[in-house]
């Protein structure tokens, strides 16, 4: 078992907080300050990056810790092509949807969430034709008729869906 610990004003180096030294069972987390959150789901085959839709989120403070912080705006985002790149870099090998959580500081990521499911932002806030092309993408991709020849790896990325095969 992992402890992920995210420390807001506190030093990991006072004896208070953590006694018994970090050991091996803590993930350190940065706290990325900004104001601007960017949540991006993928289609990638084999770390290609296929489609992508992004939602940026606006806070009112500097620094998110929910539930003291509250959202201003959501938008549509075009992720810069750079970050896509990077994106490309984690899902190596990886075919699938995935969502990115991140924030741009000094002109760079800060990733801080990265999962191998649909994001909140793909479900909820994203316009529906958006999402709709998103997975009419990943149809036509992968779950083509059951008439044609298609690789195992694809069936199975099917049937671990829910996806008609």
């Amino acid at each position: 078992m992992f402890f992920v610990v995210l420390c807001v004003g506190l030093s990991l180096e006072d004896p208070e907080v953590t006694p018994q030294g970090l050991g091996t069972r803590w993930v350190l987390q940065e706290l990325v300050h900004g104001r601007f959150e960017v949540s991006t789901t993928v289609l990638a085959d084999f770390g290609h990056i296929l489609d992508e839709v992004s939602t940026c989120y606006e806070y009112d403070s500097e620094t998110y810790v929910w539930p003291r912080c509250r959202g201003v705006s959501k938008s549509l985002y075009s992720v810069p092509h750079g970050h896509l790149k990077i994106f490309e870099q984690f899902l190596e090998s990886y075919s699938g949807i995935c969502n990115f959580n991140y924030k741009v500081r000094d002109g760079e990521l800060r990733i801080f969430e990265l999962n191998t499911r649909i994001g909140g932002d793909l479900a909820v806030d994203a316009p529906c034709e958006r999402a709709r092309r998103l997975f009419e993408k990943l149809d036509a991709h992968w779950c083509i008729s059951s008439n044609d020849t298609m690789p195992e790896k694809q069936f199975a990325f099917c049937r671990s869906t829910g996806l008609p095969q």
